[in-house]
């Protein structure tokens, strides 16, 4: 009802003597799931995939061009002889950023 994907809630009852039955655990266990989820903070995470990509320094500005359009994650930036970067693109980007990037791919 809460329209949760990958989520694990867990609730325990220790049963102190009152019998409740299938429909009373059913509606206890539901009850308490509900209040946890109701109070819940929650966050919402892109689906992604990580890539690994190296460039030349005259290319940063429009590499972090393209993330930012695309909003891709940058997860490390690695200056050396030249830059390297490990990225996160969303999938419903994933192919148009694959083509721009293909160059510059690990």
């Amino acid at each position: 009802s809460h329209n949760f994907l990958d989520i694990l809630l867990v609730v325990v009852r220790y049963f102190g003597g009152t019998k409740l039955g299938v429909s009373g655990l059913k509606n206890a266990y539901k009850t308490s799931a509900a209040m946890v989820l109701d109070d819940l903070p929650i966050f919402y995470k892109t689906m992604s995939h990580c890539y690994r990509i190296r460039f030349p320094y005259d290319k940063t500005n429009q590499i972090d061009a393209l993330c930012l359009q695309w909003d891709i994650l940058i997860t490390h930036k690695l200056f050396n002889d030249q830059v390297e970067m490990i990225i996160e693109i969303p999938i419903h980007a994933e192919k148009e950023c694959i083509k721009l990037l293909q160059p510059y791919l690990l």
